[in-house]
This record gives structure tokens, sequence and C-alpha cells, in this order.
């Protein structure tokens, strides 16, 4: 009984093998078939319906009006105005207005300096050649602005010369060790010269005077300094 079995399946097994190979060459030979039953002139036809959609008529001028260079180069924008006018069917000057509507802002503005009687050909010409001029003339400002912005700026500040007057700082321009020597030594507290005091130094300006060259604000006399003679040791 084992025997009979296991030779059954041994002969289920080569069936089902002739089998697939048996659908396998009808499918391949069926496939065969109908790649030589098409001829060239039917795949044309299948691909065009596919994948050739071109803009012609009302689609291009529709298209024509919405085309505009915005901040595209004129290169590109006169590539796809040529690409977009092919099949419009558009005359001349229905073209040279267009084109002219859709150019940047500032390309119309150089444009209104030149006269208008000229082709489509020539307007696009012009276009190319001011739209490169302005073009080159943003990044000449550009690249002065990003100089002008790097370079360090150095600042040369003047020094201010002590113009002021000693008596305007204080009552003697000694400092205080100098004024203590100098009274220890029985000299001018303003000049350090000998025999006279602050009060009648011939160097020293008059206070009165300059307070009222100033503001003409009532000065005070200055109280007398007495000079006190130190022995020496």
């Amino acid at each position: 009984v084992i025997e009979y079995f296991a030779t059954m399946q041994m002969v289920d097994s080569v069936a089902l093998k002739e089998t697939i190979t048996l659908q396998g060459q009808l499918l391949g030979q069926n496939q065969q078939e109908n790649i030589q039953v098409a001829s060239y002139e039917d795949f044309i036809a299948q691909f065009k319906a596919i994948f050739n959609h071109p803009l012609e008529g009302k689609a291009c001028g529709e298209m024509l009006t919405k085309l505009h260079q915005g901040n595209r180069s004129m290169s590109d924008y006169t590539h796809e105005f040529h690409t977009v006018a092919a099949g419009s069917g558009w005359n001349n000057a229905a073209l040279l207005l267009t084109f002219r509507n859709g150019l940047n802002t500032e390309v119309l503005h150089e444009l209104a300096c030149w006269d208008d009687e000229f082709n489509l050909d020539h307007l696009i010409a012009l276009a190319i050649r001011l739209d490169c001029f302005l073009r080159e003339q943003r990044l000449c400002r550009a690249n002065s602005t990003h100089l002008t912005c790097t370079t360090p700026v150095t600042r040369v500040y003047a020094r201010q010369e002590n113009t002021a007057e000693p008596m305007q700082c204080d009552s003697s321009r000694l400092i205080k060790e100098e004024r203590r020597r100098c009274f220890q030594a029985g000299l001018c507290l303003y000049c350090e010269s000998s025999g006279q005091i602050i009060r009648k130094c011939h160097i020293r300006p008059n206070r009165s005077a300059s307070l009222s060259h100033r503001g003409g604000m009532d000065s005070k006399p200055l109280a007398n300094i007495g000079i006190i003679p130190v022995k020496k040791m």
C-alpha cells in the first residue's frame, strides 16, 4: 500500500511539471503572436494617444497671456515664450505686445527710452541686452555693499589738549605733596619761587578777572596764606 501511494505521488508530480511547462510555452507563444501582430503604425498611434498632448490654438493663447518673466533671466523667458508661441497661430503684432507685457518692470523702464518701431526679433534682442546690463549693475552694487560692510571703520579721535587755565582747575597747580614741600621750604605754592607768597605770584593769573570773564560771577578774595619759615636742624 505504501509503495502504491508513493508511486501515485511521483506520477502526480511529473504531471504537474508537464502542465506548468505547457502553460508557459502557450503563454509565451501568445505574447509573441500579439507582438508580431502589432504594426509600427499601430505602435505610433498608441504612443501618441498616451504621451502626445501638444498645446494648440486657444490653449497656447491662454498660456501666452499668463506668461511673465518675473525674476528669471531674459533668456529663459524668451525660450518659453517661443515654445508656447509656436502653436498659438498669433501674428507678429499680437506676439510683440504679449511679449512686452510679460517683461520685468526694470526692463520695461529701460525700454521706455527706446523707439517702438521694431519687430518681435529686435525687441527680444534688445530686451536680452538690457536684462544682462541690469543684472551686472545689481551684481556690482551687491559687491560694493558687501565690501563696505566688511571693511573695518577706523575712527581717529583728536587728542584734546588741556587748555584750561591753572586757576580754573584749582587754586594751585601743585599737587598735595608738592604743596607741603613748598610750604615747608618757604616757596610759592604756585610757581615754587622763593621770597613771595601765592597771592603775590607774578605768574599766577588773576582769579577775579578770570571769573568775571567766564560769567560775571562775584569773586571773593583769597585768604592770605602766611609763610612760616622752618628752621633747619
